[in-house]
């Protein structure tokens, strides 16, 4: 099993997230994902890559993207208490440095 060094934070109490309107599209015309392109700090991706190979692990598949632990990470951040009050902890934390 891959190790990791894991990164712990005080978990602030999470506010209600804002509800996300549906897309308004027509009947029958596919909806276009949006493309984000997110640079990071070498040391960074290589904890992400570290990290989607322990969960790789975890849930018993050959491999997990890192778009794929992206997308569950922030839907995570959005729909969980407790990973919100992480993330906004983070972000609290970023803005002090």
């Amino acid at each position: 099993m891959a190790v990791c060094e894991g990164q712990s934070g005080q978990l602030q109490p999470a506010s209600q997230p804002a509800p996300v309107p549906a897309p308004i599209r027509e009947e029958g015309q596919p909806v276009k994902p949006a493309r984000v392109t997110l640079n990071m700090p070498p040391e960074l991706y290589r904890e992400l890559d570290c990290w989607t190979s322990t969960a790789a692990e975890a849930i018993d598949v050959p491999r997990v993207s890192i778009q794929d632990a992206l997308r569950a990470m922030i839907r995570a951040g959005m729909h969980d208490k407790a990973a919100e009050a992480a993330v906004l902890a983070q972000l609290q934390q970023q803005e002090r440095e």
